[in-house]
């Protein structure tokens, strides 16, 4: 499409399908489970112009990594579920500002699904409204309390049709936006320094509730965090002074442990609640860690 011309444009979720329409209303048509339905506004660089207005409905692998963008702001809005951006978990009424010059990374809690809006903007005295609102050129995240009334607004921009000037209409609701955006002065925003903490917080949180999955595997880890998996096992290490392997092992056996001592399940069901599908490994390291094996611990 034209940067001359305003148009609205969905999405599936696996990205294979996109429709473009010049009326808003008809993406309600579509009805998929995971979808991105967004507004791309007219290229006009001497003034400040809202260039782009999104709503995104999460799948479970939804992630983008090193993503920047291209000299814009954009500030992201969680309006359901979980997420992490570059180490942190964001949940409903987190905002998040984006720096123009920085890559950052994104994925949703594959279980708590996320839902969330964003703006982009440019040109003109964006500069000026961004200082005006407490933002600066950092990544931030912090939260606002009327983000049932940002939700309205960004449903407004995307599925009704306005039928005076649209893009006038639409750069008003981007005002309205950034007035409610205004980073409250007493929040604390985590930065730098404490960011391995985050990426570690992040990464427990994530293999506690995915280390049973039978298929679960450490790149998992760091993809959903949004690091390297170097990087990430390098903080076990530092933070903790284990490996991630041996930390998520120690979580399964543990399990294992008081499945043995408190359930009727047999040891074969518990391996595999566990998440082994290799009984001779779970044998293996449970000897190892326990001192005997599965059968004799569970007669004592």
């Amino acid at each position: 499409m034209s940067d001359n011309c305003i148009y609205w444009q969905h999405r599936s979720g696996d990205r294979l399908s996109d429709f473009y329409f010049d009326d808003p209303t008809l993406l309600l048509a579509h009805k998929d489970e995971y979808y991105e339905d967004f507004y791309i506004g007219r290229h006009t660089p001497s003034d400040m112009i809202l260039r782009t207005v999104g709503y995104r409905r999460c799948d479970p692998e939804f992630q983008f990594r090193h993503m920047s963008f291209g000299g814009r702001y954009c500030i992201m809005y969680v309006f359901e579920g979980e997420g992490y951006v570059d180490g942190n978990i964001v949940d409903r009424g987190n905002v998040i500002f984006f720096d123009r010059r920085r890559i950052s990374n994104f994925s949703t809690h594959p279980e708590n699904l996320c839902a969330y809006g964003w703006i982009t903007f440019t040109g003109g005295n964006s500069d000026e409204i961004v200082k005006k609102i407490g933002l600066s050129n950092k990544n931030c995240i912090y939260r606002i309390d009327n983000i049932d009334r940002a939700e309205a607004i960004f449903r407004d921009m995307l599925y009704v049709k306005h039928e005076e000037n649209t893009e006038l209409y639409m750069e008003g609701c981007l005002l309205r936006m950034l007035s409610l955006s205004e980073k409250p002065k007493e929040t604390d925003v985590s930065e730098v320094a404490s960011v391995g903490n985050r990426y570690l917080d992040s990464a427990l949180l994530y293999i506690s509730l995915n280390f049973k999955d039978p298929d679960f595997r450490i790149s998992d880890v760091s993809t959903a965090v949004g690091v390297s998996e170097n990087y990430l096992r390098t903080l076990f290490r530092e933070e903790l002074g284990v490996s991630m392997r041996d930390y998520i092992i120690e979580q399964r056996i543990n399990i294992a442990v008081n499945l043995l001592r408190a359930s009727n399940y047999n040891i074969t069901e518990i391996a595999q609640f566990c998440g082994y599908t290799d009984y001779k490994n779970f044998f293996k390291q449970f000897k190892r860690r326990v001192g005997v094996s599965p059968s004799k611990f569970k007669i004592k």
